[in-house]
């Protein structure tokens, strides 16, 4: 088990709400009779972004949630992003538990990954499925990456951290931000230095770029992606989408010019919608 409670909300949304919801288009309602024939419903567990409330990632659940998919919302805390990370992999741990203690281990499974603040957390999930036979029997169908991932820069850490901390005071944002900056350099040094000289099999001393490149998943993913994007530079985007296509992963992408770092919905409403409803298809009716 892991050592701590965490934090998450859970939705089971009722089709008959789905179905009165003004937004519901005619495909959505199609889409759901079809569901009905469905034994369990796919759950989506989704990762926020570093400083995401609840209330904003409720907005991207309810993508899913029209379609009558259960959801499961958890964003790690700033603390153990940037200053405690050893916490992500019993956290990680925790989300997966949930699914047996909410009874949904045998649901189609999808993960939805803001930023490389839900990365952390995601990559650990991904090498506790490869690694536990605990968790073999899981229906896991598919990732969709929402800006992420990227290097990890020290240099950005600390910009993603001051954005976060706008209601903090001047003095203390500047120290923290200080703070940030050598905790991450110090990391990043000590993660080139085990993996140099292989001090340890533990992945998780391995550089989160790497480990994320090669993660031994081949479930599909879908990436959604800015050129706009002022944290996630899109190159990085592009160069782990060659990388896994390489590996025989089923990847999908869409890219736009002008939506900012984690804004790619609010911008591009609809299109973010239509790719992430053909992305769930894909992954429930071609993978059967």
């Amino acid at each position: 088990m892991a050592e701590e409670d965490i934090e998450y909300h859970v939705t089971f949304p009722s089709p008959t709400s789905v179905a009165e919801d003004q937004d519901a288009s005619e495909e959505n309602l199609e889409y759901l009779d079809e569901q009905k024939e469905l034994e369990k419903e796919p759950v989506v567990i989704m990762l926020g972004w570093v400083g995401c409330h609840d209330k904003t990632l409720a907005k991207y659940s309810a993508i899913y949630e029209k379609r009558g998919f259960i959801t499961i919302r958890y964003t790690a805390s700033v603390e153990d992003v940037f200053f405690n990370q050893h916490k992500l992999r019993p956290i990680a741990l925790k989300l997966l538990e949930l699914l047996s203690d909410l009874s949904l281990e045998d649901n189609p499974i999808f993960f939805h990954v803001f930023s490389n603040g839900g990365g952390f957390v995601y990559r650990y999930i991904a090498e506790i499925l490869n690694s536990d036979c605990q968790y073999d029997s899981l229906n896991v169908r598919g990732t969709v990456f929402d800006s992420a991932p990227s290097h990890r820069s020290p240099f950005v850490a600390r910009r993603a951290f001051m954005l976060t901390m706008q209601h903090k005071g001047f003095m203390w944002r500047q120290f923290m931000g200080l703070l940030v900056l050598i905790t991450i350099f110090l990391k990043v040094f000590i993660e080139r230095i085990t993996s140099l000289f292989r001090w340890s099999s533990d992945t998780s001393f391995g550089d989160y770029w790497d480990v994320m490149k090669n993660d031994k998943s081949r479930w599909p993913q879908l990436y959604l992606y800015s050129k706009a994007d002022e944290l996630v530079n899109y190159r990085y985007v592009e160069e782990i989408i060659k990388h896994r296509k390489k590996l025989g992963v089923i990847v999908m992408a869409m890219c736009w010019e002008d939506s900012p770092h984690v804004q790619h919905f609010r911008v591009h409403r609809e299109a973010y919608m239509a790719q992430v409803y053909a992305y769930v298809d894909f992954c429930l009716n071609s993978l059967e």
